[in-house]
């Protein structure tokens, strides 16, 4: 991967999955996304993007394991794979 999109979760949730689209459409390699503690899940939102992209990469920034249980952690990371 040579060059990667960080995107911020205080955008219009609806616009991510489109942003990623065209962020892999003008060629970007990755499409990474903030995990915040109080916010929305950027777990679902990979999914959402997964969902409209081929080729692109993507994951979260940061991804704090002591908010979530394990098992959460576990089947959102399993269901996005």
């Amino acid at each position: 991967m040579k060059f990667g999109l960080v995107m911020r979760t205080d955008v219009p949730l609806g616009e991510i999955p489109a942003l990623a689209r065209r962020a892999e459409a003008a060629g970007w390699d990755g499409f990474f996304i903030w995990d915040p503690p109080l916010g929305p899940n950027a777990w679902v939102l990979l999914g959402a993007v997964a969902a409209q992209t081929e080729r692109i990469r993507f994951g979260t920034m940061l991804t704090p394991p002591t908010i979530r249980r394990p098992w959460q952690l576990a089947t959102e990371a399993v269901t996005l794979d």
